[in-house]
């Protein structure tokens, strides 16, 4: 009764949620029979998509079952912890911004760096800065944290993907590298709290962007 539960094993590919409806019915049905165990505390990865408002838009299906599974963890006294965008060694997910321009980069082609959209605002934060943030909620007292169960943990500096891609190219030595986008249409940042964290947690991010891609692209230049 003593352990504590992380949840970190579910399907991190946002559009296979909405291609594969079974995915979410499969991880819920696998997160009902853990939260049945007698855990001390359950500590769910969620996402920070989960607290945005998507307004008269139609909710995607990633975002409804991180919510449902949010519910569920909160019901048990658990605490959820909405991750933004993570990067740094240990495996990133292919299909991100990041580890596309990185590929491009590391080609050293004289093309122009490609991405989706220039415009859009990334918030990105380091995985060691994630790791510390769930080290801080097992160690956290419990009394604290049951005024609060929701955490947004981002680094709240969030940049355009033009800006991040221009950031990358110098790091890599091609300061000079163009950079073409299929469109830029601009969109707003997604809302952050990160006092609750610091409050309750102690937690805040202490690896810069700068600090994290440097070490990133180390064989990229």
């Amino acid at each position: 009764p003593e352990a504590t539960l992380v949840h970190l094993a579910e399907c991190r590919d946002i559009q296979r949620y909405a291609e594969s409806p079974q995915i979410a019915e499969v991880q819920k049905a696998i997160l009902q029979k853990l939260l049945r165990k007698p855990y001390a505390r359950v500590i769910y990865a969620s996402s920070l998509t989960a607290g945005r408002d998507f307004g008269l838009a139609s909710v995607p299906p990633y975002v409804v079952y991180k919510r449902a599974a949010e519910s569920m963890v909160l019901e048990q006294r658990g605490i959820a912890l909405r991750f933004t965008n993570l990067y740094g060694p240990g495996g990133m997910a292919e299909n991100t911004v990041l580890m596309e321009l990185l590929a491009q980069l590391r080609s050293e082609a004289a093309t122009p760096l490609t991405v989706i959209n220039s415009a859009a605002y990334i918030d990105l934060l380091h995985v060691e800065d994630a790791a510390q943030a769930i080290v801080q909620a097992i160690l956290a007292s419990q009394k604290e944290l049951n005024v609060i169960a929701r955490f947004d943990i981002a680094s709240q500096r969030p940049i355009t993907v033009r800006q991040l891609a221009e950031k990358m190219a110098e790091i890599a030595g091609q300061t000079g590298r163009a950079i073409q986008s299929k469109t830029d249409r601009p969109n707003s940042p997604v809302q952050t709290d990160g006092a609750n964290a610091k409050k309750w947690l102690g937690w805040s991010p202490t690896i810069s962007l700068e600090e994290g891609l440097h070490t990133l692209l180390d064989g990229a230049s």
